[in-house]
């Protein structure tokens, strides 16, 4: 969306991520579903309420 409406470059290697707190884990959340369409991620204080750690694990050894 932001790519058809702003006058941006497009491609992962333009693009970025960055939550603070519950952003934080939607940040996370959006890059272990997409890896491919973000270059930089940045993360501060993430919280991950909805997972456990064990979950967390295994979803982002997956895609490793």
């Amino acid at each position: 969306m932001v790519e058809k409406t702003y006058r941006v470059k497009a491609g992962p290697e333009n693009r970025a991520l960055a939550g603070l707190s519950m952003g934080g884990g939607q940040t996370l959340a959006t890059v272990v579903g997409h890896p491919d369409q973000f270059a930089y991620v940045g993360v501060w204080s993430a919280g991950l309420l909805s997972i456990s750690r064990s979950e967390w694990e295994q979803k982002t050894t997956r895609r490793s």
